[in-house]
Order: structure tokens, then C-alpha cells, then sequence
């Protein structure tokens, strides 16, 4: 079970989650997690996996792990419907907007190191940010309360997804679009905040998003699988996303 983080309609921050990938942890030193027998671990995540897919999910995969080892891996469902393509326990799964906790990590990480505040203006370091003369705070980005725009609200943002854009052009996205609220007013989800927010970790840093998060999380963890994915990258064993629409099954993400 491998995780790809994707940025979309930019070359760092961005992610989307493909079929369902589970990690499950056995409590360490239990009698209960000590005398789970290997067919009954099958059976009960053999059942766990048929009643998700019994919900119209596409594919999942599934590891378990005990005292810090793996012991149980598998795939199920299909990875690509239209090509017949199985899940296996090296199937990559795009993860979406979950690398949201992945950036918000990483900021704080920068306040713990005292490079920055969550308080401190996104100008402070961003100082292109299409604020329009209103305080926005870095808490604010990543708390979705900053009132910015989204890009992802556009009608051309699924096209916008396949792109490999500049900084300066997603920006240009939602530069001219009116606030949705006073920053701290009132909460939406918001990709354009998160975006600045990445674009923050590359000031402070002066890394590139993508290398600094290999270098201080990736690595670290030992998450030699995980990786960053751009738009026209091309990712061995990488599933395709699926979406529900009038009670049929259609392709989201390839």
C-alpha cells in the first residue's frame, strides 16, 4: 500500500485519494493481539474489505501491522475498472487533500523551530499574495477562516487539475475574485489558503515544497514509497479515482 501526494494545478502542494488505502495497527503486547491467528486475521479483513466494496468503492488495499512490522497486506477490488487492473499491495493511491495534515505538520515543525508564527501575516513571506490590503494570518490559512477565494470553486478547475502552473498563474486564479468573507469571520473549505500556505514553507525554507518534504517528513518516517506527484507524471501501479454520479461509476481521476 503506497501513498502518492499530488499537486494539482501546481507544481508542489496538492493531493487526490483513488479508491480507499487502509492501515490497520494490532495493539502491541495484548493477549487479544497475541493470539490472532493468521486465517482468522484474513477472514476478518476479507470481510472488512467485501463490506467496503459492497458500497461501491472501486478498489482498496489493506495492511496490518503489529509491534512495528507488517504482518498482513492484500489488495481488493480493481485499481483501473475499464482495464480490468486489480489492487495489490503496490498499488499507489493519490491522497487527496489528506496532505493538507501533511503541510500543516510541516508549518508547525517551522513554529516549533521558531522560523515562524501561525499569527504572522502571509505576507510577511508571501508578499504577492492577493490579500487585497486584509490581514490574513497563516492560522487562518490552514483553519480555512482567511475568507480568500478558492481556486478549486472556478468552472474550469477540473481542467485546471492537469495543469503544471507557475506560482504566479495559480495566483492570477483568484486574484481579482471578491473575498468570501472578512478573514476570521467565517469558516469554507479552501484550496487557494492552502496553496499560500505552501508557498509560505518555500520562503521560509527557500526549498522547493516538494524536496523539503522527502527530505524532513518522507524520510524521517520512512515512507520510501510515498512520493510527490505532479500533473504529467507518470506513477507505476497508480490507481484510477472514481466517482458516483446518477447511480453509475465514472472515472475522476487517472
Amino acid at each position: 500500500m503506497v501513498a502518492a501526494v499530488r499537486r494539482k494545478t501546481h507544481p508542489t502542494f496538492g493531493v487526490v485519494i483513488t479508491s480507499v488505502a487502509i492501515l490497520l495497527f494490532l495493539a502491541c503486547g495484548t493477549a487479544t493481539a497475541q493470539t490472532v491467528k493468521a486465517d482468522r486475521l484474513s477472514d476478518r479483513i476479507d470481510a472488512l474489505a467485501h463490506g467496503l466494496l459492497s458500497r461501491n468503492i472501486a478498489g482498496v488495499s489493506i495492511a496490518v501491522a503489529r509491534d512495528e512490522k507488517v504482518v498482513f497486506t492484500r489488495g481488493y477490488g480493481m485499481a483501473n475498472v475499464q482495464h480490468s487492473v486489480a489492487v495489490t499491495p503496490d498499488t499507489v493511491f493519490h491522497i487527496a487533500s489528506i496532505s493538507k495534515n501533511i503541510l500543516a505538520a510541516v508549518l508547525l515543525q517551522l513554529v516549533d523551530e521558531g522560523k515562524l508564527s501561525l499569527d504572522d501575516d502571509v505576507t510577511k513571506y508571501v508578499p504577492e499574495a492577493p490579500t487585497q490590503s486584509r490581514r490574513v494570518t497563516i492560522r487562518q490559512l490552514l483553519n480555512h477562516t482567511s475568507g480568500i477565494y478558492s481556486f478549486t470553486s472556478l468552472p474550469e478547475a477540473d481542467a485546471n487539475e492537469r495543469l503544471d502552473l507557475t506560482h504566479a498563474q495559480v495566483l492570477a486564479l483568484f486574484k481579482g475574485k471578491p473575498f468570501d468573507f472578512e478573514p476570521g469571520a467565517a469558516w469554507r473549505y479552501d484550496n487557494s489558503a492552502f496553496y499560500l500556505a505552501g508557498m509560505v514553507v518555500e520562503r521560509v525554507t527557500k526549498q522547493e515544497y516538494g524536496a523539503y518534504v522527502r527530505e524532513h517528513v518522507f524520510k524521517p518516517l520512512g515512507m520510501s514509497s510515498a512520493s510527490l506527484c505532479y500533473a504529467r507524471m507518470v506513477v507505476p501501479h497508480l490507481a484510477s479515482g472514481y466517482e458516483m454520479e446518477a447511480a453509475r461509476r465514472s472515472t475522476q481521476h487517472s
